[in-house]
């Protein structure tokens, strides 16, 4: 496979690979399968309402978004706390 240069790093990489093969303009997930994905939990930050929007940030300076979903060029459209799903929209084709 031609990735292009596509090398995301560290802990959220696995999520940028899978991100980087979804078909679609959208991806939906469960906070669970995206643990399978990154096999480790996510932090109690990103699962409470009152803190995730800033773990969910799409800002180039927080880890998780720079070398996981905005790595593989998508956002977070959108975190349901209550079932525990996070939405993510991609932005720029790779």
């Amino acid at each position: 496979m031609n990735d292009g240069g596509f090398r995301p790093l560290g802990k959220y990489a696995p999520l940028a690979w899978h991100l980087k093969e979804a078909i679609g303009d959208e991806c939906e997930m469960a906070f669970d399968d995206l643990e399978t994905i990154i096999r480790s939990g996510l932090p109690k930050t990103a699962r409470a309402k009152r803190t995730g929007w800033l773990w969910w940030n799409n800002d180039q300076s927080r880890t998780q978004a720079a070398n996981g979903w905005l790595a593989a060029g998508w956002r977070v459209a959108l975190v349901d706390y209550t079932e525990e799903t996070v939405r993510f929209d991609r932005y720029a084709r790779r």
